[in-house]
Parts: C-alpha cells; sequence; structure tokens
C-alpha cells in the first residue's frame, strides 16, 4: 500500500468512525436528570433543551440507573466525536494538499458512508442509478457493492480512478 492509498484509507475511516458515534449518539437519551421533592416523595425527571425550552420526561424510579448510564456514555460520546471529527479535519487536509480529491469528491464520501447501510436487496437499484455506465473496473466493485463485500466508497474511489 503506498502512501496515497494510507491517506485516503486513513480519510475513509475517520468518517466511518465519525458517523459510527453520531449513530450512538443519536440512539442515547441526551439531557440530564432532575430531582424533584413534591409532598415527601421523589420524583426524577429527564431534562433536555430544545431551542429556548426545556422539555422533561418523568423518569420512574426502576429506570433512573439505566437512564443515568446512558446519558453519561452519550456524554462520553459526544467528547470523544470532537476529538475523531479534529482527526477527520486532518486527514482531509492531508489528502486535499497531496492533491488526491476535491472538497466534491471528499463530501461525496462523507455522504456515501449511509449507503453501506441499504439492505442488499436494494443495493442493485440504488448504484446502477449511480453509476448507469461504469467502466470494466467500477463494475466489478459494484458487484461486491451489491454482494455486501466492499463499500460504497470502494465504488466511488475506484470510479475515480484509485
Amino acid at each position: 500500500m503506498n502512501k496515497d492509498q494510507r491517506q485516503l484509507e486513513l480519510l475513509i475511516q475517520s468518517i466511518s468512525e465519525v458517523a459510527r458515534i453520531e449513530n450512538v449518539i443519536a440512539s442515547l437519551p441526551r439531557g440530564y436528570i432532575s430531582v424533584k421533592r413534591i409532598a415527601g416523595h421523589t420524583y426524577y425527571y429527564r431534562q433536555w433543551r430544545e431551542g429556548d425550552k426545556i422539555i422533561s420526561n418523568y423518569v420512574p424510579e426502576a429506570f433512573l440507573n439505566g437512564v443515568k448510564q446512558k446519558i453519561i456514555i452519550r456524554k462520553e460520546n459526544e467528547q470523544l466525536l470532537k476529538i475523531v471529527k479534529k482527526d477527520l479535519d486532518k486527514a482531509i487536509r492531508v489528502v486535499a494538499k497531496a492533491g488526491l480529491l476535491n472538497d466534491e469528491q471528499i463530501e461525496a464520501l462523507k455522504e456515501g458512508i449511509k449507503y453501506d447501510n441499504l439492505p442488499l436487496d436494494e443495493r442493485r437499484e440504488f448504484i446502477y442509478s449511480k453509476f448507469p455506465n461504469p467502466d470494466e473496473k467500477t463494475s466489478e466493485t459494484m458487484s461486491y457493492y451489491i454482494e455486501g463485500i466492499a463499500s460504497y466508497d470502494n465504488v466511488l474511489l475506484t470510479s475515480w480512478g484509485f
């Protein structure tokens, strides 16, 4: 593997890691736990901000520890995402400086990550809509994508001559 391929691979890994962490964050509750004491009883609420409003949801005590743990995991992943995005920005600068990809191609790679989650039965129609007249090498990579062996990013890079 030459230097250019390593730089592209690092870029793709960084894009995938950002997408993975964003998916984890999206699956977890946001906010914090607020404790209210009313008439001698303790009530727990998960609160979060939506615009200028603070939204509250009652959390039964039986679920409190689980919700707290999920909020902690979300916050940890939000911190990790900041670090990984810095790594992604660095990888983008390296690839752009080397002239390997232009801004449009980098954005296509970022956008392409979601297409790896398409069900196998939907991949054929999708990929041929994106690449109606592929060359021989791209066509081969497309068949690997349809089978779930290659990623959409592999198809993009092949179509760009990598």
